[in-house]
């Protein structure tokens, strides 16, 4: 379901973006938004993966921990470990597909920077499996991820001056960098060109 998931966003991103071009002021707010929605979509998406990870199998570890047939660190570790794969090969095939659809920056540099900054996004949404694992219901966890993720997008610096939100939710600013970082990478210098050009 995920592969279906990320490779049918890739495709209908791909072709909502197709050959966008930022030569004109236009052109770079439709290649931000589109650098917006990757860092968004994997700085949350691996949320709910993670959150739901150990509420879905807990019946299982239940019955096998009460047979102590392993320890709980070792179940995480091998959960981990199997999904590895599967979560960096989703990432890569999802930027191959959306970054030369879109026509993004052709630059093998800037597509591995990009490749980079989006795992760091998702190595950052991986705090959601505590969450997960220290809720252990499903309804539980998932109302605190979604009051959670719009808060941290809400409160990211996309919608509302940082400033002047109050002292405590400053500190989700940090989610925006993904954004900030991945735009700076395809855009500073095509944003100099085109103010030297006009």
């Amino acid at each position: 379901m995920r592969i279906t998931q990320v490779l049918a966003t890739a495709v209908v991103l791909g072709l909502l973006w197709w050959h966008s071009s930022s030569a004109t002021p236009r052109g770079l707010e439709d290649q931000a938004g589109l650098l917006f929605f990757i860092s968004v979509f994997w700085g949350f998406f691996p949320v709910f993966t993670a959150v739901f990870t150990f509420p879905q199998e807990r019946a299982m570890l239940n019955k096998e921990r009460l047979v102590d047939m392993y320890k709980l660190s070792a179940y995480f570790t091998a959960t981990t470990t199997s999904d590895l794969l599967l979560n960096l090969i989703l990432p890569i095939i999802f930027l191959l597909i959306v970054y030369f659809m879109a026509g993004l920056r052709q630059s093998i540099k800037h597509f591995f920077f990009s490749m980079l900054i989006v795992f760091l996004c998702i190595i950052a949404a991986q705090v959601w499996l505590l969450i997960g694992a220290s809720l252990m219901d499903i309804k539980k966890a998932t109302t605190l991820a979604l009051v959670t993720v719009m808060t941290f997008m809400l409160a990211g610096g996309f919608f509302v001056q940082v400033s002047s939100a109050a002292p405590f939710l400053q500190r989700t600013y940090n989610y925006a960098l993904g954004y900030r970082i991945i735009s700076s990478n395809h855009n500073k210098r095509r944003k100099k060109n085109y103010s030297d050009k006009h």
